[in-house]
């Protein structure tokens, strides 16, 4: 879910200390700049970021780094990462926070169109999940969030999810995240269904997001999308699969092939052209993923 610009080519996800010691000095001379009463410009750099995952999860990881990325970037930003406030979309739509992060399902349920991001084994690698979030329909998922009136940021690792077997055929899977799977006491053997590839959404509020500077909109859009924050989120996922699978009790397991077949077909196909036409886009990156030389 990777894409480079010219922030990224400047600064890179490993910043030199010489170079982090300029920033903050230019930040600082920008915030003192700033400073003067709740102006435009207080408001401007004053932002809530509006996250519920849990305490400890790789979802919760990835906003450690994101926010800490903001910071060490471009310190004029005092953010604050509070709990999801009623409303959802509407939130942001009234600017009652700045930044709101959403999983596949989330999206899908408010977005119903975008519902085929959350469709289980899309992905089949997180380098295909990269492919196709970032070179085929990043743009097209923005163009439909600003429609609706909302910025599209960018993509975050979703959270790593399993199904419950069940001896229906018919039925639809049910479905949790990892976290969930390893707190819930009830819970018995499950299978894997992608580990964080069902993509999350980070969705900001246009009246704060679109007068940003270039720079600064690039701030937000590559404080999770540098490849080593990344792979940190990634390994951590990576960390709490293998933790599960050694629980004798919780343990997962990867599908079987026929299992796959089974969970893809158990959801049935979207109707709403929207959204037929965002999977076509979708299972065509795939195909093009597939013969890309490596």
């Amino acid at each position: 879910m990777h894409s480079t610009s010219r922030f990224e080519r400047s600064f890179g996800s490993r910043l030199t200390f010489a170079r982090a010691l300029a920033l903050l000095a230019l930040a600082t001379v920008v915030a003192l700049a700033g400073c003067g009463g709740e102006g435009p410009e207080a408001r401007r750099t004053q932002i809530e970021i509006a996250v519920d995952v849990p305490p400890g999860s790789p979802a919760d990881r990835h906003w450690q780094t994101y926010v800490g990325n903001v910071k060490l970037w471009a310190p004029e930003f005092v953010v604050a990462r509070v709990p999801r406030p009623p409303g959802g979309l509407q939130a942001l739509g009234q600017d009652r926070v700045q930044v709101m992060h959403f999983s596949s399902a989330e999206i899908g349920r408010a977005i119903p169109e975008l519902a085929v991001l959350d469709r289980p084994l899309l992905f089949t690698s997180a380098q295909e999940a990269d492919h196709v979030l970032d070179r085929v329909i990043k743009d097209e998922v923005g163009r439909r969030l600003a429609a609706r009136g909302y910025s599209f940021v960018g993509w975050t690792e979703g959270e790593p999810r399993v199904a419950y077997p069940s001896t229906d055929p018919a039925a639809a899977p049910r479905i949790a995240t990892l976290a969930a799977h390893e707190t819930d006491p009830a819970a018995g053997p499950a299978v894997l269904l992608d580990a964080g590839l069902a993509p999350g959404l980070i969705v900001a509020a246009p009246a704060w997001f679109e007068p940003l500077s270039p720079h600064d909109a690039d701030v937000f859009r590559l404080a999770y999308a540098l490849p080593d924050a990344r792979a940190d989120t990634r390994r951590v996922a990576a960390e709490a699969v293998a933790r599960l699978q050694a629980d004798p009790q919780r343990a997962v397991r990867a599908p079987t092939p026929e299992e796959v077949t089974a969970l893809r077909a158990a959801v049935p196909p979207p109707t709403d052209p929207a959204a037929v036409e965002l999977l076509r886009q979708i299972e065509a990156g795939r195909a093009e993923f597939a013969t890309a030389p490596r």
